[in-house]
């Protein structure tokens, strides 16, 4: 049985699916495989870095602009002001969704892949708070190696 809040939900994510110029990636529970029937989703989005000749962020704002348009709010909690690669969270409390704008998307989805399949028992017994402490070494865990593969293609 689809209800009220199940509908806004699939129109939500359906309105994200059909933006062409960004990719939305699933996270939080429902990509580690924990979600509850009252989990939220968790998306996140490579912040867009292009700037005008103004040195505004066009596509950002453009982006914030139609998220705030279909209900969504930015957010500012302690929770995400600790995850370095966060910049921004957008949510749309009605349908239960977050959006997450991240600095590099490449990092996050590096350091989702490694929490999800190296350390998945360590971060699901973990508290709320150890787990954003995981993410952020896991950030740098992905930086080191990236600038090591980097190293040895130059040299």
């Amino acid at each position: 049985m689809i209800t009220g809040m199940d509908m806004m939900k699939l129109e939500v994510i359906h309105k994200l699916h059909a933006m062409k110029d960004h990719t939305f990636y699933l996270t939080g529970s429902r990509y580690f495989g924990n979600a509850t029937e009252d989990s939220d989703w968790d998306f996140f989005v490579q912040f867009p870095l292009d700037k005008d000749s103004l040195g505004n962020h066009t596509l950002a704002m453009e982006l914030r602009k139609y998220l705030e348009s279909n209900g969504f709010k930015p957010v500012f909690d302690t929770y995400y002001g600790k995850d370095r690669q966060t910049l921004l969270v957008m949510r749309n409390d009605e349908a239960k969704v977050d959006i997450q704008f991240v600095e590099d998307v490449k990092i996050k989805l590096g350091a989702q892949y490694l929490l999800k399949h190296v350390t998945h028992d360590v971060y699901h017994q973990s508290s709320k708070h150890a787990r954003k402490s995981l993410w952020n070494a896991t950030y740098t865990t992905v930086k080191t190696l990236q600038a090591l593969m980097k190293w040895r293609i130059d040299n």
